[in-house]
């Protein structure tokens, strides 16, 4: 009979590579690069001349507010949720900010105090449904003041001077 010599076993520990494969594959690598891929397409709008439009910059904000405030995980599924919702807010805040700029123009005098008194009192229900909904309504603030923000330097020459 042949003996055979048992060596005695030994517990695994991870090594070196095992980490980094580990933070690799880790969620925040995964988020960052993500964020960081994401961003970089985005930011073309305002980089590249050919793909610029009107407050392009503003892009990117709205990307990273769909990305990191309202979307809940990493999945693409996720993502694209973000991504609608938050367009699709911005376009019924716009929406109603312009018309609170339209009221604000009704009266033909004094511009800046009247559209200081509709943003007020037009911001209620915005500020109402952000409290009720939390993040997922943060794009109708965004649009609505946005476009508040715009649309204030819109005064006639006879309201400037």
């Amino acid at each position: 009979m042949v003996e055979r010599s048992v060596k005695p076993w030994k517990k695994w520990k991870p090594g070196v590579w095992d980490n980094i494969k580990a933070f690799l594959l880790s969620k925040g690598v995964q988020t960052a690069v993500q964020l960081s891929t994401g961003t970089f397409f985005v930011s073309l709008f305002a980089l590249v001349r050919q793909m610029r439009f009107p407050k392009s910059c503003l892009s990117t904000i709205f990307f990273l507010a769909a990305e990191l405030v309202v979307a809940q995980d990493n999945h693409v599924g996720s993502h694209i949720f973000a991504g609608v919702a938050l367009m699709s807010q911005l376009i019924i805040g716009i929406l109603w900010a312009s018309c609170i700029l339209m009221l604000s123009h009704a009266p033909g005098v004094a511009y800046p105090t009247f559209l200081s008194i509709f943003a007020a009192i037009g911001f209620v229900p915005v500020a109402m449904l952000r409290a009720q909904m939390g993040p997922l309504a943060l794009g109708l603030n965004l649009g609505a003041a946005f476009a508040i923000i715009n649309g204030q330097f819109d005064w006639g020459a006879k309201e400037l001077w």
